[in-house]
């Protein structure tokens, strides 16, 4: 029995060559550090508040497209950093 699903002519890794080709995408594993703390103040002996920061960083050692690439411009070579803070309520029980 024949399936009528449709045939794809060539598989999606093209893409990608075509990308790497062109070189807007390069397989390639970077240095990256995660740093970050955390601190909690005890309400109670069973609740606190806690607070969290963190920075994650990657060092990129040739510049780098970023989004689309429609428009922009590749970013200079370096380090990059993502800064995220979070903060809740801890209940122990």
């Amino acid at each position: 029995m024949r399936n009528n699903l449709p045939t794809v002519e060539s598989p999606p890794i093209v893409i990608f060559t075509v990308l790497r080709e062109a070189g807007l995408a390069v397989p390639a594993s970077h240095l990256a550090v995660d740093v970050g703390g955390v601190f909690e103040y005890y309400i109670s002996p069973r609740v606190a508040l806690r607070l969290d920061w963190g920075d994650t960083m990657i060092r990129f050692p040739q510049p780098v497209f970023t989004g689309n690439g429609i428009g922009t411009a590749p970013k200079a070579a370096g380090w990059y950093h993502s800064f995220q803070v979070g903060g809740g309520v801890s209940f122990r029980f």
